[in-house]
């Protein structure tokens, strides 16, 4: 999240860096745990498709 936020301040590109930022700043904990929820997902999907990928590119690989 931290480098995202960098990326959209220097862009002034709106996006889910500056929306945690602010709501770390305005102590809005629902946001918080949602956003942190949303970037804990794709993380685990984003993993979990490269392993699939490595895998069918790589045939002595096996899930």
């Amino acid at each position: 999240m931290s480098g995202s936020l960098v990326i959209e301040v220097v862009f002034s590109w709106p996006g889910m860096g500056q929306l945690m930022y602010n709501a770390a700043l305005g102590r809005d904990l629902p946001l918080l745990l949602g956003g942190t929820i949303v970037a804990t997902v794709a993380v685990v999907a984003g993993n979990l498709l490269a392993d699939a990928a490595y895998a069918l590119a790589d045939p002595r690989v096996r899930m």
